[in-house]
């Protein structure tokens, strides 16, 4: 830029003395004794407003030629390099990235011993091999700093022992602990609550349940009919509690095959279930029966008894194995522990944007199989409910930290949700080793879909070659001169030829060894620029580390 100011000056300078030549040259005047040339010119055109001769107006021309040219060669060198144009932000370039600034909002890491911020509901993705520091370098800061509601993944409670004291006592946040298995649970929910579903239409029940029932009886590899009849199952089981009872939850439904006759007949079915195996000598199956009941129970909605009716027409062969799939499915919510977690609601999904709270699951490594299926009903049906009004106010952003949420398993909702979230104000930071290990639980087109619709990809050191070699080429070229030299044994000199070349801005060499304390940022849209910035661990901020000494458990 200096080098454009200094040329630019020169041009407009020479632009006296070069018209001042050419007019001399034109009109066989004496260079050297013609000074006030210049001065007849400006009075004839501009004062007296006679009308000049063309070699006139051609002298001056040429004074203006380097100032021209100079435009021209301005104009050409910001054209895009033809083999590629990738280079590495700068601070003018991120000031005109929107969403990030060097003011407030998640930070992102350091750039130019500033922090850099993203105060956007944009999500992000962020890679880095086992401690690496993704958890001390975003998680931890950003809990620290940032009051909006959080959802935070953390198995192993690092992040609730650092983070939750001070959340509430100076950034004024209501405290859970989503621990299913652990003695320090307070968190409870039951999407199927009278208070929650009770103002709500059959149909709109009916959706609530089928969603439910898609999380629980997620298609498996093989013969998908079990687990769809099983899931026939529970959805009938559900809205007939739902209308009976006007509300229902997951312990309870998973108890209707363990059920005795006479919790689930009338005395009246009981009855003719008596006189019918009395009078044919056969084994009636009391669910069967139950369906029989609900089939003519002309308090329900149609649709309840059409489902009763198709499984009270099942054969019985058959029936019982689907019982057996729908009791294998539903084996997590047996647990007394999990009876009281869905028996009632710690409070309505909407207080996360109307107040500050933030939700800490926490479980031990070895419970995460068995806990699975309960935590994604809770994930799926907490990110749903939260995308049912549009919201742009930013102290009513609920933010995800997903730190290692493939553990999870298959969460479709999950990675699905940047692609909407935005509107709804909500904030998903995905946190993986790397992005093999994410198509390892998901496909490859839903790592690619994730990928593609967060705004913000963070990579610390790789350790996937595969991946480098694909960021790499993401990136792109930077254009560069190239110098070849030819010289012959003849010849006293030999000759030069110059071409351009397209270079890889950063090798795959290079992501695989970024230093410790560094981390690569692609912006969506500014991938040819991408921000080499560097890591914000907590440890290293004198104002973090005090925090967390005085207020860590």
């Amino acid at each position: 830029m200096k080098k454009y100011l200094i040329l630019l000056l020169l041009s407009i300078l020479l632009i006296v003395p070069i018209a001042y030549i050419s007019l001399c040259i034109n009109y066989d005047l004496n260079i050297l004794k013609s000074y006030d040339l210049i001065l007849q010119v400006y009075n004839e055109i501009f004062i007296e407003k006679r009308k000049l001769e063309t070699k006139a107006y051609i002298s001056l021309v040429w004074g203006f030629l380097p100032f021209l040219v100079l435009h021209l060669y301005m104009w050409n060198s910001r054209m895009k390099p033809s083999y590629g144009y990738a280079k590495f932000a700068t601070l003018s370039i991120i000031k005109k990235m929107k969403g990030l600034s060097f003011k407030k909002g998640f930070v992102l890491g350091k750039f130019k011993g500033k922090k850099l911020f993203s105060n956007d509901p944009l999500s992000m993705c962020v890679f880095a091999p086992p401690s690496a520091g993704k958890t001390s370098a975003i998680v931890i800061p950003n809990l620290l700093t940032l009051p909006q509601s959080s959802i935070v993944t953390d198995i192993k409670a690092e992040l609730y022992k650092k983070t939750s004291q001070y959340r509430k006592e100076k950034l004024g946040n209501e405290i859970y602990v989503f621990s299913p298995y652990g003695t320090d649970n307070n968190y409870n929910f039951n999407p199927f609550a009278k208070e929650l579903i009770n103002d709500l239409i059959f149909d709109d029940k009916m959706v609530l349940v089928k969603e439910i029932a898609n999380v629980i009886f997620e298609k498996e590899q093989g013969d998908p009919h079990w687990s769809e009849s099983a899931k026939m199952i529970f959805i009938m089981f559900a809205i007939y509690d739902i209308e009976k009872k006007g509300e229902t939850n997951l312990y309870e439904l998973q108890r209707y095959p363990k059920k005795s006759a006479e919790e689930l007949l009338t005395p009246e079915y009981q009855e003719l279930k008596q006189m019918i195996e009395e009078e044919q000598e056969i084994v009636i199956d009391d669910l069967k029966m139950f369906f029989k009941q609900v089939t003519n129970d002309e308090d329900i909605n149609l649709i309840t008894s059409d489902y009763a009716r198709s499984l009270e027409r099942t054969n019985s062969k058959e029936f019982k194995s689907i019982v057996s799939t729908y009791s294998r499915k539903m084996d997590i919510f047996t647990d007394n522990r999990i009876k009281e977690i869905v028996s009632s609601n710690s409070f309505p999904l909407n207080d996360l944007k109307k107040k500050n709270i933030t939700i800490y699951t926490v479980m031990k490594e070895k419970d995460i199989p068995a806990l699975t299926p309960l935590i994604k009903v809770w994930k799926k049906y907490i990110i749903q409910n939260l995308m049912e009004e549009e919201n742009t106010n930013e102290n009513e952003r609920v933010i995800f930290y997903e730190d290692e949420f493939i553990r999870l398993g298959k969460i479709e909702s999950l990675v699905e949700a940047p692609a909407l979230a935005r509107g709804y104000n909500l904030k998903f930071i995905y946190i993986a080793q790397n992005p093999s290990q994410v198509t390892r639980v998901y496909s490859p087109e839903h790592l690619k879909e994730l990928m593609g619709s967060v705004a913000y990809n963070i990579f610390f050191a790789m350790s996937d070659v595969e991946e480098a070699e694909r960021t790499a080429k993401a990136i792109g070229n930077l254009t560069r001169n190239k110098v070849s030299e030819n010289s012959q044994a003849t010849k006293l000199f030999g000759s030069k030829n110059k071409s351009q070349e397209g270079y890889g801005l950063i090798t795959p060499q290079d992501l695989l060894n970024l230093k410790d304390d560094e981390v690569l940022i692609l912006v969506y849209r500014h991938t040819a620029t991408p921000i080499k910035a560097k890591v914000n661990y907590w440890f290293k901020d004198s104002s973090l580390k005090r925090i967390v000494s005085k207020y860590g458990l």
